[in-house]
């Protein structure tokens, strides 16, 4: 199991690159998002088709996805939903870059 994390940016994408046979658990870190007493409430997660979506949960300010699946030289998008305890509802989706081989 190989566990990736990335804290979510406002700004942009962020890429991750995985090959077609491994499975990666994927970590949000939305501490930025959360002001003092704010907490995440649930996570959801979608994917576009390819990747298979495995085992999730949220602890503290992160949450995570385990995925794996996807064809080499395809461009996933994975989104992750989640509710805050104010009933706020923030999306944050990273770009999962299915490549041959990690260099």
């Amino acid at each position: 199991m190989i566990h990736r994390g990335f804290e979510r940016r406002t700004d942009d994408l962020v890429g991750l690159p995985k090959v077609p046979g491994e499975t990666v658990d994927v970590t949000f870190d939305w501490t930025p998002e959360l002001a003092v007493g704010q907490t995440i409430s649930s996570a959801a997660w979608a994917a576009t088709g390819g990747l298979t979506l495995g085992g999730n949960g949220v602890a503290g300010a992160l949450a995570t996805q385990r995925i794996s699946g996807g064809t080499a030289g395809t461009d996933y998008r994975l989104t992750c939903t989640i509710t805050k305890n104010n009933g706020e509802i923030v999306p944050r989706t990273v770009v999962i870059s299915v490549v041959a081989e990690l260099s």
